[in-house]
């Protein structure tokens, strides 16, 4: 398997990750009725799984960034 696939595959993994711990640390918190108010984003911010999930953005945003600087991407990349 090319190298750009493989790291095409780990940068769609860490986006599916990021999203999960995203929805399970705000299933934590439970549903905010007030949006934009200090509680609201102090439990956002301490609450590890969000954190992580945001870590994972990052990481997976520096991935594609250097996936898409190295590929093109279209038909030719599966050939």
């Amino acid at each position: 398997m090319p190298r750009i696939i493989l790291l095409i595959l780990i940068a769609v993994a860490i986006a599916v990750i990021g999203q999960i711990s995203l929805k399970i640390g705000m299933t934590q918190i439970g549903e905010i009725r007030t949006f934009f108010s200090l509680n609201f984003l102090i439990k956002i911010i301490t609450n590890p799984l969000i954190i992580f999930a945001l870590f994972l953005y990052a990481l997976g945003f520096v991935l594609w960034a250097g996936i898409l600087s190295k590929a093109y991407l279209n038909s030719d990349l599966l050939s």
